[in-house]
């Protein structure tokens, strides 16, 4: 028994050092980054990371692959408040995501396809969530070879619970449109939505169209 016992201290002295070593270093977040890229058999590329994961950290020349899409982000940043996860709490003070480009192949229309419904499962959050401030510049999506999509700009603020997300803030902008939007999404059962905002229309040599939205 005794040494059942010093084993399992043992093992919880070796657990802890490791977590702290991959949390709280920056060598650490290297590892932990080099070994998803290992894991993922090369469709996870990273180019290079700095800081620490229990603040904040950012990442350079992110790049996923896989038979369907690849993924792409030239630089993104987390800043977050450690301290709230002893609370139950993922409070992110501010998240920058930069050049990010998706592209897919389509798939093939058929009337399988086209008969098919979609279907969300209902979610319950493990944490609360806060975002303060999360800023995306330059998307692009692709479909089979050709841009489907460009978007400027989205700026996002939410605060969610187990089952709800409120967002303060989702703001959208490209090259002749934008779109302001604030509301509610459940995320359980039957997805309830309410969601309100603007948008307008800029195209030059025709006069300017807004409106507004409601999704409910």
């Amino acid at each position: 028994m005794k040494k059942l016992l010093l084993g399992i201290a043992a093992l919880c002295v070796v657990i802890t050092v490791f977590l702290t070593y991959v949390v709280f270093t920056e060598s650490g977040l290297k590892f932990l980054v080099s070994s998803a890229e290992k894991i993922s058999m090369g469709s996870l590329q990273v180019g290079d990371v700095s800081g620490k994961l229990s603040k904040k950290f950012s990442i350079e020349e992110l790049h996923y692959d896989s038979d369907e899409s690849t993924f792409q982000v030239k630089h993104a940043e987390l800043f977050r408040n450690p301290a709230a996860l002893w609370r139950g709490e993922l409070h992110v003070f501010s998240c920058i995501i930069e050049n990010v480009e998706y592209s897919y192949t389509a798939p093939e229309k058929s009337e399988e396809n086209e008969a098919m419904s979609l279907s969300l499962p209902s979610l319950k959050m493990p944490l609360d969530m806060i975002l303060e401030d999360l800023r995306v510049r330059n998307v692009q999506i692709i479909s089979s070879g050709e841009t489907v999509a460009e978007i400027d700009r989205v700026d996002l603020q939410l605060r969610g619970g187990a089952t709800l997300l409120q967002f303060d803030t989702i703001y959208l902008q490209g090259k002749d449109f934008q779109v302001n939007l604030s509301g509610e999404v459940g995320v359980d059962r039957d997805w309830p939505v309410d969601i309100t905002g603007t948008w307008r229309y800029l195209v030059e040599g025709i006069p300017e169209l807004q409106g507004n939205i409601r999704v409910n």
